[in-house]
């Protein structure tokens, strides 16, 4: 999955790593990556005590004590579930249903996007499944000192306004806090449930069991097939170019182009 990621990094064409939204009129699908790696999450103490205590259940599940590893994505500029499914594909190459090469199949867009690559260029997306969102977060954002300029609210240096400043910092920790609390309790209860599930069911040690393969989508969730088809041999939708076509002579896409072309009037008038 590492070397999958590392592949990510520079400016790509990411058409095939996105969905496609022909009402947003999108032709330029070039974004930088800036850095893709993948680390192991450190568990805290006070998280820890589901795996302090059996209850009197013998053994230990792998299931239970599994690591958590986070897969960070730092770029300029992201298109729409460009992340998730940047991430189902490497579900895929962590599951070894596919090689880390198929992401610079899926990069390779046109004849001059790729010198090393002598297969066809992939000029639409296949149809895979997109990773869970659960996991997804927007975790910072950054700008050049250059581009902003910070302003604070007056209020905000008198005593009435440190006042309040205070009071939603206390009421934001209690809320964040109580989600926690509750999530932490969940997890342990259900940490509980699975080892106790554990003793009158083994645990799985492969993604398939001969018939079914289940394929991880992340946040939990597994689709079940009993066939896998390699990504580079899925159906694929339509290109770019074409859907926004279809779009803007269709009677939706010609009354908001009409909407757009009466406002940019509007705004070169003023």
């Amino acid at each position: 999955m590492r070397d999958a990621a590392t592949r990510l990094i520079g400016e790509h064409d990411f058409r095939n790593f996105c969905k496609l939204d022909p009402s947003k009129q999108i032709e330029n699908f070039n974004r930088r990556v800036l850095a893709a790696w993948i680390e192991r999450v450190e568990v805290d103490q006070t998280g820890d005590e589901a795996n302090q205590e059996t209850g009197g259940f013998e053994g230990e599940g792998a299931n239970c004590d599994e690591d958590l590893y986070v897969f960070n994505l730092k770029g300029t500029a992201f298109l729409w579930h460009q992340v998730r499914c940047i991430m189902a594909i490497l579900f895929l190459v962590g599951q070894r249903l596919e090689n880390p090469s198929v992401v610079d199949h899926l990069l390779h867009t046109s004849p001059s996007s790729s010198k090393s690559l002598d297969s066809p260029p992939i000029e639409s997306k296949p149809n895979y499944t997109l990773a869970d969102s659960l996991p997804l977060v927007l975790w910072d954002c950054g700008y050049k000192a250059e581009d902003v300029t910070w302003k604070t609210d007056p209020i905000a240096q008198t005593k009435q306004g440190v006042a309040q400043d205070q009071e939603k910092t206390h009421n934001f920790w209690f809320n964040m806090y109580s989600i926690w609390t509750h999530d932490r309790i969940q997890t342990t209860m259900q940490s509980y449930f699975l080892r106790a599930t554990e003793r009158f069911y083994s645990t799985p040690t492969t993604s398939s069991d001969g018939t079914l393969v289940r394929l991880n989508t992340g946040g939990g969730i597994y689709r079940h097939t009993t066939r896998y088809t390699p990504i580079l041999e899925l159906d694929r939708g339509e290109r770019a170019e074409v859907a926004n076509t279809k779009w803007r002579e269709g009677a939706t896409g010609q009354r908001r182009m009409a909407k757009r072309n009466t406002k940019s009037k509007n705004i070169d008038h003023d």
